[in-house]
């Protein structure tokens, strides 16, 4: 009888060993599983190999003091979505800036070098130095600004990034047309540093058209950027030079009809031109483009309008405007 009596708890210690052991390796098994798709999320994870990690141009800042002059060099990198061909792709761009200030002068010296690098391979493709303050990048050019000195306003440039040449010239702020789905738009600027007293030169106007540019085989639109018109206007005496304000004049763009949309930014003025909307080419687009208004003892009104795309209509590149009171 007592040894009857210790069966079944012989049989319960077995069945809670095997359930001990069932369960231990059911937590091993879900281990193994959670480690497995741990080790698919990292490799999923990886970079792509396929593109650089080093481009091997690395260069830091720094910063040197003397009794006259302070020299700060300064280095940023960033990511750019570009242009280049017709073919839309990532850059790295390494902007370098060299400053030098001298005690007791205003303004400073500086240059600006940027270095742009293929994301793929980190080949270097283009460097373009220039004597600015700040550059900035678009997918289609540059925007470059030097500062002002003793109450003068800002000098501006716009320029193509890979051929680096300059297209539109100006002080203060620049005007931009776009038509809609045209891929056409216009740039005009005025350029008060052009004055000049011994010529009566108040100041120079200049327009760059934007085209589009498609080549065969491309599938996205390059912007083609060409100066087509420069206006100098000139004092017609030397009493009325000297009364005229010698700072960029007062100017707005003029929407053609209610369709359009005129918007203002800190740096430039945009009109939308959606009366000339889906238009094909220049020809027909005329409407009063732009007003501007010289100041003396009194305010000079100029309207300079635009046909077939041009300042006044004119295809010919330079046309003389005179100041007469």
């Amino acid at each position: 009888m007592p040894h009857k009596k210790r069966r079944p708890m012989r049989l319960l210690i077995f069945i809670t060993i095997f359930g001990l052991i069932a369960c231990n390796d059911s937590k091993k098994q879900t281990e193994k599983s959670a480690d497995t798709s741990q080790t698919d999320s990292l490799e999923q994870s990886k970079p792509d190999r396929s593109y650089t990690t080093d481009f091997n141009n690395k260069d830091e800042a720094s910063i040197k003091v003397d009794s006259n002059n302070t020299q700060i060099k300064n280095v940023t990198y960033s990511e750019q979505y570009l242009d280049r061909d017709n073919e839309l792709d990532y850059y790295i761009a390494k902007q370098t800036q060299e400053i030098i200030t001298s005690r007791g002068a205003e303004g400073q010296d500086s240059k600006i070098t940027l270095d742009f690098f293929s994301l793929k391979d980190g080949k270097l493709v283009k460097t373009i130095s220039k004597t600015t303050d700040v550059i900035s990048v678009s997918s289609q050019y540059l925007h470059s600004t030097k500062y002002g000195c003793c109450g003068a306003e800002n000098y501006n440039e716009l320029s193509s990034i890979w051929k680096d040449e300059i297209f539109l010239k100006y002080n203060s702020k620049y005007y931009y047309i776009e038509i809609p789905n045209a891929h056409t738009s216009f740039y005009l600027g005025y350029l008060c540093d052009a004055r000049d007293e011994g010529k009566l030169i108040l100041g120079e106007l200049y327009l760059t058209h934007s085209l589009p540019s498609l080549p065969e085989g491309k599938h996205f639109y390059s912007e083609t950027f060409k100066t087509v018109n420069k206006i100098i206007f000139k004092a017609k005496t030397k009493e009325i030079f000297d009364k005229i304000v010698p700072f960029t004049p007062t100017m707005t763009l003029v929407k053609n009809t209610d369709k359009d949309q005129l918007i203002e930014y800190p740096d430039h003025q945009e009109l939308q031109l959606w009366s000339f909307n889906n238009a094909k080419g220049l020809n027909g687009v005329d409407f009063l483009g732009l007003k501007i208004q010289f100041e003396n003892d009194t305010i000079i009104p100029i309207d300079i309008p635009i046909k077939n795309g041009f300042l006044f209509g004119d295809s010919l590149n330079e046309r003389t405007v005179y100041i007469y009171k």
